[in-house]
């Protein structure tokens, strides 16, 4: 097991995040998202040759394809429920 610690000052600016994205505002970590639900983030290709079980295609979130801002999909497909902020000083949306 690999083990990474990082410290140092507090950068004193409000931070958001949801799931692996974290910036400064609620809209740059919903920008993150959308562009990684559009493949802009680039694919990480599987380590498998055959899905271990099949997709469901009929259910909530199908059809996600770019056509939907990433502030509707949260809690679809294992995406975070909320949005997470502190120290934000912006208005929220």
């Amino acid at each position: 097991m690999d083990i990474l610690i990082l410290g140092g000052q507090p950068i004193k600016e409000s931070v958001a995040w949801m799931g692996p994205f974290v910036m400064n505002t609620k809209a740059e970590v919903l920008k993150a998202f959308d562009d990684f639900q559009k493949g802009v983030l680039g694919v990480v290709p599987p380590d498998w040759s055959k899905a271990i079980r099949p997709l469901q295609r009929d259910g909530a979130g199908h059809k996600l394809n770019g056509s939907r801002p990433a502030g509707d999909i949260l809690g679809v497909h294992n995406t975070p429920d909320e949005l997470n902020v502190s120290g934000q000083t912006e208005n929220p949306a």
